[in-house]
């Protein structure tokens, strides 16, 4: 499959995302009808068996295509939309956080391959999705009149995405902790770990996986001494936790917008 095929699934999402964003915001000119379109139009671009199922088993293995299938069957088939940002609509979100996540995984396999192939250029390299969505980081410079001041999460995850694209990881890890110890306040907690454990069923599982696991993996890199032997941390490292911080950021949206 080649990586244009990838790339305009990866549209679909992006789009759904953002016309989901901007219905629950009321900021743009769709409605309802466009915003379930292009829900359920990503949804259904995974379901096409004929297609990304048996390449989803092959490069990410049986488990995620069971969790890319799961959110693509909620993603296609959902029936009701809230228009005030709540937990309501989390569902969808997560949702649609996996399939960008497992897209974009995807999409880079498919160009690296491409880059590499017999009729590649020399030298070429595969660039790398973005760890966090532009569109999520956009939303955030839109909001205004907001009790807290967004401008350095902002910041933050403009540097996650520099570090990230740079194949950075340890400092990808480091900086998403930050992002994490940054955001309690946006939800009138003291600390991340006190967020998560008070996060809405459809996200809390989410919640917690960054706490437990992203934390402890940042924190690994940021005290441990020097060693005689020392592992480099690779991007699979990394990538496997960005739909759970795609959640994370559109949580943040939402609350900074009901404010």
């Amino acid at each position: 499959m080649s990586s244009s095929f990838y790339r305009d699934v990866a549209a679909m999402v992006a789009e759904a995302i953002e016309s989901l964003v901007t219905y629950e915001r009321g900021t743009g000119e769709s409605g309802a009808s466009e915003a379930f379109k292009s829900i359920k139009n990503a949804g259904h671009a995974f379901l096409d068996g004929d297609k990304l199922k048996p390449l989803i088993q092959d490069t990410v293995g049986i488990r995620h295509e069971r969790e890319v299938t799961n959110a693509a069957l909620t993603a296609a088939g959902f029936s009701t939309l809230t228009k005030a940002p709540t937990s309501h609509n989390a569902p969808l979100h997560n949702a649609l956080a996996t399939l960008r996540t497992h897209v974009d995984r995807l999409l880079e396999q498919a160009e690296a391959a491409e880059a590499t192939g017999p009729h590649a250029r020399s030298g070429t390299k595969s660039l790398s999705a973005a760890f966090i969505s532009e569109n999520r980081i956009d939303a955030l410079r839109q909001l205004q009149g907001t009790h807290l001041d967004p401008r350095k999460l902002i910041r933050l995850l403009e540097e996650i995405n520099l570090a990230f694209e740079n194949e950075c990881y340890m400092a990808t890890a480091a900086l998403t902790r930050a992002v994490m110890d940054h955001i309690p306040p946006v939800f009138g907690s003291a600390s991340f770990v006190q967020f998560a454990a008070s996060s809405p069923k459809s996200i809390k599982q989410a919640m917690e996986n960054l706490q437990e696991s992203l934390r402890k993996i940042a924190d690994a890199h940021l005290h441990s001494p020097m060693q005689a032997r020392e592992v480099i941390p690779e991007r699979q490292q990394v990538v496997g936790f960005q739909g759970a911080v795609d959640v994370l950021v559109g949580e943040v949206i939402r609350k900074l917008s009901s404010n």
